[in-house]
C-alpha cells in the first residue's frame, strides 16, 4: 500500500464495536417478531451478525426471505419498535472504541479524517453523544438526502472534497462488503477492519479481502506504517 495523508472511517464496527450490540439487538426483536408470524424457527446474533451494513429493517426482510416468509406486513410495526428502543440504547449498552483509533487520529491530524456512514444523521449524533465519542471527529458525512447510502460512493467522495484530500493518498477503513465496495467506486484504497479481533472471525476478514480489501487489520496501529512522514 502507497503512503497515506487521509483517513475515511466507517462508524458501527469500526469506530465503536456498536455491531455485537446490534446482533442481539435485533437477534431478539427480529426472533420476537418470527414468532408474532407464527414461525417456530430462531435466528441468532450471529445469523443477524452477518446482515450487518443495512437497515434494521431490512434485517427482518432478509431474515424472512432467507426461511422463506414474507415478514413485509410487519415492517412498520418492528421498526417503530425498533426505532423506540434504539433511542436507550447505547445508554444502557456500553461500547468499545477500535484499537489505537485515538493515536492513528492524532497521527494523521483531524484534518486529515472524516468519518462517513450510511447511519442518518440524528441517529449518529444521538449515538456519538451516548457512547461519549462526540468530540473524536471534525468532519462527519452521514448518508441523509441528497447522500445514496453505501455501496454507492457519494459520501466517501464528499468527505474527499472537504478533507481536500487526494483519492490515491485516501483509504477508507470499512467492516463489510458494501464498506469496500464503495472505496473501489470511490477510487480510494480499502482497509478492512475486524474489531473484535481477527483470531475470532477470520471468515469475516476472507471476506472482506475477496471484496477488495487490500489489507485487513484489527488494530489502527497497523497503518502507522503507511502515514506520511510530515503528518507523523
Amino acid at each position: 500500500m502507497d503512503k497515506i495523508t487521509t483517513a475515511i472511517f466507517d462508524f458501527d464496527g469500526v469506530i465503536a464495536d456498536t455491531e455485537t450490540v446490534f446482533a442481539r439487538f435485533d437477534c431478539n426483536l427480529i426472533n420476537k417478531y418470527l414468532e408474532i408470524a407464527g414461525v417456530s424457527t430462531t435466528v441468532t446474533p450471529l445469523d443477524v451478525r452477518k446482515l450487518a451494513g443495512g437497515p434494521g429493517e431490512e434485517k427482518l426482510i432478509k431474515t424472512g426471505k432467507a426461511l422463506g416468509i414474507d415478514l413485509t406486513s410487519y415492517e412498520k410495526d418492528f421498526s417503530d419498535e425498533r426505532n423506540e428502543k434504539r433511542k436507550t440504547l447505547f445508554s444502557e449498552y456500553r461500547t468499545s472504541l477500535g484499537k489505537s483509533i485515538k493515536e492513528l487520529i492524532e497521527k494523521l491530524g483531524k484534518d486529515h479524517c472524516a468519518l462517513a456512514t450510511n447511519k442518518l444523521a440524528y441517529k449518529l449524533e444521538r449515538d456519538l453523544e451516548n457512547m461519549g465519542y462526540d468530540g473524536l471527529f471534525e468532519t462527519i458525512i452521514t448518508s441523509d438526502p441528497p447522500m445514496c447510502r453505501k455501496p454507492a460512493p457519494d459520501i466517501i467522495i464528499e468527505a474527499m472534497k472537504r478533507l481536500n484530500a487526494k483519492p490515491d493518498e485516501c483509504i477508507y477503513i470499512g467492516d463489510n462488503i458494501n464498506d469496500m465496495l464503495a472505496a473501489i467506486a470511490a477510487n480510494v484504497t480499502p482497509i478492512g477492519f475486524v474489531i473484535d479481533g481477527l483470531d475470532n472471525a477470520p471468515n469475516q476478514a476472507q471476506t472482506l479481502k475477496d471484496h477488495g480489501a487490500v489489507m485487513v487489520i484489527d488494530d489502527f496501529a497497523e497503518l502507522f506504517p503507511y502515514i506520511k512522514q510530515h503528518h507523523v
